[in-house]
């Protein structure tokens, strides 16, 4: 089963393509789903998750439904690693590039739920 064809939502579309784009001869989606959760995008395993040329765009398009991810988690923003706290409404690029990280990594969790992932 693709991760692609489990994905619903805008957001979830945006995550399984990037994540099938990093797969590729010798790096399967299950090895792109291991180094990702091992190491979050702060790692620098999703090409398009680590500049702020590709994190501020995504925030931008997806900010509606990664707002949603954090109601459903329960998470506070001050919750989230790197969060600044003297920008609380994520005016600036540090907090904008945060909750990119932080929508593109727990949608990709429930998509590798979807498809049966286990670590």
């Amino acid at each position: 089963m693709s991760i692609s064809s489990v994905a619903e939502s805008k957001l979830e579309k945006a995550v399984a393509a990037i994540l099938e784009d990093e797969s590729e001869p010798g790096r399967t989606i299950d090895s792109v789903l291991s180094d990702l959760f091992y190491g979050g995008c702060a790692s620098c395993t999703i090409s398009d998750m680590v500049y702020y040329r590709n994190t501020l765009p995504f925030y931008e398009e997806h900010k509606g439904e990664i707002n949603k991810l954090l109601v459903e988690c329960k998470i506070s923003v001050t919750d989230l690693q790197d969060w600044q706290t003297d920008d609380p409404l994520a005016l600036e690029d540090m907090n904008r590039n945060t909750l990119a990280w932080f929508g593109f990594e727990e949608t990709a969790r429930i998509l590798a739920d979807r498809i049966g992932y286990e670590d």
